[in-house]
């Protein structure tokens, strides 16, 4: 190649190489001294981005870590306030029992005990007011998962994870709670081995035991000694009589033309009234037989006067005279009684007996025959009174008959009728309601003090001991829980609800007629609880058994423990209303990846809560608040809240560090170790690979060092021109 001056072509190559060598080892200076492989984005641009990347997301996973370990300290400090309240509740508890030992405590002894409790009650409320974590209060209800349930149904929810929102809960395919009692138990007590439409409120499934430990009994009086044999009972019969009349020279015609063959009689005791036209047969009668036959005829054909009024027609048949007689004042009640003939048509039978006018009356009264009764049934009293039959003449009755007639009178009575039977032995009379319990009572005794239950010889006195009695209540225990039952109906089937100790209700049917009563015996009853399915806005649906707790998903896959009451009625639609105020917690790198935890109102309003009747509860307490260890029965009401107060709580804390355990703590070792890897793995791409950086340091140290060398070297090359000019 030629020579020349101007242009060191070597020169510029050696340079171009050295500062290539220059600037490799200026990098590789770089990477070793910042110990990075990637300290800008010429460096590796693709790197770069996936290391920034993987940078923030092993911030996130930092920070992250944090997050859970505050929110540990957090639910901590939660769980220790608990503990707190626990104690307190335990404390109570024992105040509650020894309220609770009546033997031996005074007035004193139970105002100590209230004063220790309502201070521990108003320590909770203080600790549910105060409780916080940094300036966040924990338990004042500001923190709660919020689930409203309209209880149209009887649906409760708990441990919700559903958003903010409004959602309808729907039950259909609803089959009721049954029952049934083991029939040889059923015979023994009397009951129906099932109720046609059974009302179960509260009641397990399974075995319950029904025990009558007292049978039920009617009302019941018995004469102090035996009716006297041929008792006597006479009464004063009405007779209505007309004035003679001549049958021979003017005979009493009786056409049916011009209704001429009909007369009016009325009978009346001011309260009852027999009233009828009675309806002669058509002839000519001029004999004084003949006329009193047509006109018994014509009473024995009455619907009403039929063997209650007759008629004799007295004297010569030139002097005859028709008297209408009452026989039988057993037909209507009371003691005063009016018989009245009445004049229909200007051309009656009436007309024919010139003897009467319209109007005539004749007036009788009982004598010694009356009964009076007072019969209490199930809140309806009945005073009444019983005519036994006599006459002017008198009957004569044996107890038998007596008893036998008493009855027919009782039948008679649509008041008594069903209610209420005479029975006698060996002459002794006995009044017995057919009902039972003490919603039975009956008084017999006479009108005046001269009657025949006085003078008679029956064996009851005018207001005597033995002349009032009322019924016993049946005692029937549910699973040992004693229930009194104060009414059992005779004519149909009787219809009670029983508890149990819990408050747990049902209804059993009792026998009527023959089987009338409570009777001591035991038995199983079986209690098959109600079933059914649930959506939630018209969604899957999920089968459930009344009482049991289930899960419940929405369209978003969010979940609650839904539970069907054991009071539920059957088909129909709740609301649900969530409002989510529960603590949320951070607890992963990106967005949406939380975690919830709802702390509930601790006040002591809101704690133990559901035991009363505004939830179909027995107990007197609607919470922890009202604690009243006063008397015996309200200690035992207490030591229910108490108990359900300490289950509440104990709940709350095995969340809360179910919580702390299964979702902040696992999740915390979840995050050490994804960061962990994600920082190796981005240090593979931004680090310095210290031994093949040394390498490549030596090598561009020695290229630099070698160009610098022949870059001198190529520098002397135009030298050579200087050689040829000389």
């Amino acid at each position: 190649m030629g020579l020349r001056i101007n242009n060191n072509v070597a020169a510029l190559i050696a340079q171009r190489n050295m500062a290539r060598s220059d600037q490799n080892l200026s990098r590789s200076l770089e990477r070793l001294s910042s110990g990075l492989r990637i300290n800008r984005a010429a460096d590796d641009p693709a790197g770069l981005v996936i290391s920034e990347q993987q940078r923030a997301q092993i911030a996130g996973f930092n920070q992250a870590v944090e997050n859970s370990e505050r929110g540990i300290s957090m639910v901590q400090t939660a769980e220790g306030q608990l503990s707190e309240i626990n104690a307190l509740l335990i404390k109570m508890r024992g105040l509650v029992l020894d309220a609770s030992n009546d033997a031996v405590n005074d007035a004193n002894s139970l105002a100590a005990d209230q004063a220790e409790i309502d201070d521990a009650i108003a320590t909770i409320d203080r600790i549910a007011q105060t409780a916080r974590f940094g300036a966040k209060i924990l338990f004042d209800g500001s923190n709660e998962n919020s689930v409203n349930i309209t209880n149209t149904v009887g649906i409760s929810g708990a441990d919700s994870a559903y958003s903010t929102g409004i959602y309808d809960l729907a039950v259909s395919g609803w089959t009721a709670a049954s029952y049934a009692i083991d029939a040889t138990g059923a015979a023994a007590m009397n009951v129906e081995t099932t109720a046609g439409t059974p009302a179960i409120s509260g009641l397990t499934a399974g075995a319950h035991v029904l025990n009558v430990t007292v049978a039920s009994a009617a009302a019941e009086i018995t004469g102090t000694a035996a009716a006297t044999t041929g008792l006597t009972i006479t009464s004063t019969g009405a007779a209505l009589a007309a004035a003679a009349q001549d049958l021979t020279a003017a005979a009493v015609n009786v056409s049916a033309a011009g209704t001429e063959n009909k007369f009016g009689l009325t009978l009346s005791d001011g309260v009852t009234t027999l009233t009828e036209q009675i309806t002669v047969a058509d002839g000519d009668y001029a004999t004084a037989a003949t006329l009193q036959t047509a006109l018994n005829n014509a009473l024995t054909g009455s619907a009403n006067f039929n063997g209650v009024v007759t008629a004799t027609v007295s004297g010569a048949d030139a002097a005859a005279v028709v008297t209408f007689n009452v026989v039988d004042d057993n037909a209507y009640n009371g003691t005063a009684y009016t018989l009245t003939i009445n004049d229909g048509t200007a051309a009656d039978v009436l007309n024919e007996m010139t003897g009467f006018t319209d109007g005539d009356n004749a007036s009788g009264t009982d004598t010694n025959n009356n009964i009076d009764l007072t019969l209490v049934e199930n809140g309806s009293s009945f005073a009444e009174t019983l005519n036994i039959q006599g006459a002017a003449a008198g009957h004569v009755y044996t107890a038998a008959n007596l008893v036998a007639q008493i009855n027919t009178e009782i039948a008679r009575n649509t008041n008594l009728n069903g209610k209420l039977i005479a029975s006698e032995s060996s002459g002794v009379i006995t009044f017995t309601t057919r009902s039972e319990g003490t919603k039975q009572t009956i008084t017999v005794s006479g009108n005046a003090a001269g009657d025949w239950v006085n003078t008679g010889g029956t064996g009851f006195t005018h207001g005597g001991a033995e002349s009032t009695d009322t019924g016993t209540d049946g005692v029937i225990e549910l699973d040992g829980y004693a229930n009194t039952v104060d009414y059992v109906n005779y004519t149909t089937d009787t219809t009670k609800s029983i508890q149990d100790v819990s408050g747990n209700t049902l209804n059993i049917d009792m026998d009527s007629g023959a089987n009338t009563g409570l009777r001591q015996g035991a038995g199983t009853l079986t209690v098959t609880q109600a079933t059914g399915s649930i959506t939630v806005d018209a969604g899957s649906a999920v089968s459930f058994t009344a009482g049991q707790a289930f899960a419940m998903a929405n369209a978003a896959a969010e979940s609650i423990d839904l539970t069907v009451s054991l009071t539920a009625t059957g088909n129909g639609t709740d609301t649900l209303t969530v409002v989510d105020n529960s603590l949320v917690f951070q607890v992963g790198p990106n967005a949406g990846q939380t975690a919830k935890l709802s702390l509930a109102d601790l006040s002591t309003s809101q704690l133990g809560t559901g035991l009363d009747a505004a939830y179909g509860g027995t107990n007197q307490f609607a919470s922890v608040s009202e604690l009243d260890v006063s008397s015996l029965a309200k200690a035992n009401d207490s030591l229910d809240i108490v108990d359900a107060v300490i289950t509440e709580i104990s709940s709350m804390r095995g969340d809360i560090g179910s919580f702390q355990a299964n979702t902040l703590e696992s999740n915390l070792a979840a995050l050490r170790v994804a960061a962990e890897n994600l920082t190796a793995a981005e240090s593979v791409i931004r680090d310095t690979d210290f031994s093949a950086e040394v390498a490549e340091f030596t090598k561009q140290q020695i290229l630099t060092q070698a160009g610098a060398s022949v870059l001198s070297n190529a520098n002397q090359i135009p030298q050579v021109v200087l050689q040829l000019l000389r």
